[in-house]
């Protein structure tokens, strides 16, 4: 309830002081090297958990099971990777900061995964779709979704320095 009530508060306060909320130029390269950083590096994860869960876990368990096995574990790299990256790079814990480095991560993360498949693995437009319209990989591409959201939902976690604005790690 206390993470509502601080959203609710933040968008609030965007509409008072709105120059607060102005995106400064001089953080964005930053974001950007988060999302970079972010999305390569869980591609990273997941190729080399996906070759794991194709070659060991599908013949064993199928299909639905080997995915539902590797989401928590990529859920957890992509915990710990964000919290790394947003501490290493010093990522403003501001909530649309977050939100905006999630989504970038999230495009970029599924314009590698289009690109891999269409130009390394040589399968069509069609074959992805496809693959996304199986409960497999349909639980996949929201496990990815869920992966953009997480920068977002470590800032909530956050409690919130009343002098600042911005969430501060207890």
């Amino acid at each position: 309830m206390e993470i509502i009530e601080q959203i609710a508060s933040d968008i609030y306060y965007s509409y008072i002081s709105a120059s607060k909320y102005v995106m400064p130029t001089s953080k964005i390269p930053g974001l950007l090297r988060f999302a970079i950083y972010y999305a390569i590096g869980i591609f990273a994860a997941g190729f080399i958990l996906g070759t794991i869960r194709t070659i060991v876990l599908l013949p064993v368990v199928g299909a639905l099971s080997a995915v539902c096995i590797e989401i928590p574990l990529m859920w957890l790299a992509s915990w710990l990777y964000a919290h790394y990256l947003t501490k290493r790079l010093n990522l403003s814990r501001l909530w649309y900061w977050r939100l905006l480095s999630g989504a970038i991560a999230f495009t970029i993360l599924m314009a590698i995964e289009v690109s891999v498949a269409l130009f390394i693995f040589r399968q069509s437009t069609q074959f992805l779709v496809k693959g996304w319209q199986t409960l497999p990989g349909l639980l996949g591409l929201l496990a990815q979704i869920v992966f953009g959201f997480i920068p977002l939902v470590q800032s909530c976690l956050l409690p919130l320095d009343s002098a600042t604005g911005e969430q501060y790690e207890s």
